[in-house]
């Protein structure tokens, strides 16, 4: 396994536990409400997230060669849920022959 590919895994994991918090912290927060917090509007359980949200692009180095990688996290479902959307692209012979 590549180096690039131990970092794919980890940010996946990141990804994972940066949303699950999101959406217990929300819920474990309910019960501590006072009479003016039930009152108000509800808090945005995404806030610390909506910064990732949208489409990410860089350069993937390894042993097949230089590529192209493409993510985008996009609100699903009435905002309950963060789609993950992964491309990856490399040159193919001929180009990898031109550049």
């Amino acid at each position: 396994m590549c180096a690039d590919g131990l970092g794919l895994t980890l940010r996946y994991i990141l990804l994972v536990v940066l949303l699950g918090s999101a959406l217990v912290m929300p819920s474990a927060a309910v019960g501590q409400g006072t009479a003016t917090n039930k009152q108000s509007e509800p808090s945005d359980p995404w806030k610390p997230l909506r910064p990732f949200v949208g489409q990410w692009e860089g350069e993937s180095q390894g042993e097949p060669g230089v590529g192209k990688m493409e993510r985008t996290y996009t609100f699903v479902l009435r905002e309950r849920f963060v789609q993950v959307s992964n491309k990856g692209s490399l040159p193919t012979a001929e180009e990898e022959s031109e550049g």
